[in-house]
């Protein structure tokens, strides 16, 4: 009798973690970018530093600061990207200038379908860009993840 009560206490206590646990992860409480928020990884940060401003169903917003002296060109940018493992589709990029700098960024505004709100987004984000003064481009990549609001 004392080892049905010892099961029958444990295994209601149990039975409350795992509804508990299930409904965390039902309302998607438990995806590890609502805690972290949006983050950009990976850039080289002496050269570029990348802010992500916001993660849309429509759209990704960020800006992109050239670290050195001087004005840099940005000539392209590629963005590919999943939502949950699903891949998203990606629109037009459109840049709000072709030079930045430490004071002056480029917003730059990718248009998306196939993200949906509440999914956890992970953005490669390669740029291709000219150094004041160069004659050939640079490539700086990194990711943008984050939840889609």
């Amino acid at each position: 009798q004392a080892a049905l009560e010892f099961l029958m206490t444990y295994g209601w206590a149990i039975l409350l973690v795992i509804v508990v646990v299930g409904a965390l992860y039902a309302t998607g409480m438990l995806k590890p970018c609502r805690w972290t928020g949006m983050q950009a990884k990976e850039f080289p940060l002496s050269e570029v530093k990348v802010e992500p401003i916001r993660i849309t169903p429509t759209e990704l917003v960020f800006q992109v600061y050239y670290q050195q002296a001087g004005d840099a060109i940005l000539n392209n940018v590629v963005v590919t990207g999943t939502a949950d493992g699903t891949p998203v589709t990606v629109g037009s990029i459109t840049p709000s200038s072709t030079t930045f700098s430490a004071s002056s960024p480029v917003v730059v505004t990718v248009s998306l379908s196939g993200a949906n709100s509440g999914a956890c987004a992970d953005f490669s984000i390669t740029l291709n860009y000219t150094k004041p003064g160069a004659s050939t481009y640079t490539l700086a990549s990194g990711k943008i993840t984050g939840p889609v609001s």
